[in-house]
């Protein structure tokens, strides 16, 4: 289980919260963290 708070650069109180649980061995949840890891880290880059 992993999740993660997202925030709307526009309304500080506007924020959501994503939960995430590897359901299926079939669909893993690595390649989600993989992807999202990618994304976090271009983000800092900006």
């Amino acid at each position: 289980i992993f999740g993660f708070v997202a925030k709307n650069p526009t309304d500080a109180s506007d924020n959501v919260c994503h939960i995430f649980a590897e359901y299926d061995a079939i669909q893993p949840a690595s390649p989600l963290i993989s992807f999202l890891t990618n994304i976090i880290q271009q983000q800092e880059k900006v």
